[in-house]
């Protein structure tokens, strides 16, 4: 089960990155308007989320491989 939500987690995380790599794009594409400024924001605010969810991946491997 462990192994499974350790899985789950890596694609979180990859999708969260792609999703930060869109609002990066589209705020370029916007530039110079007011909330092309709030996407980049947005999107360096899921740095902490990825973060964090990569360190809460990284703890339940470490319980996986000590079972």
């Amino acid at each position: 089960m462990s192994e499974e939500a350790v899985k789950i987690l890596e694609g979180v995380i990859s999708s969260l990155k792609d999703i930060k790599e869109q609002l990066i794009k589209v705020s370029r594409m916007l530039r110079g308007i007011p909330p092309s400024i709030e996407l980049l924001d947005i999107a360096y605010r899921l740095d902490d989320f990825i973060s964090e969810i990569s360190a809460f991946k990284t703890d339940l491997e470490f319980l996986y491989e000590t079972e």
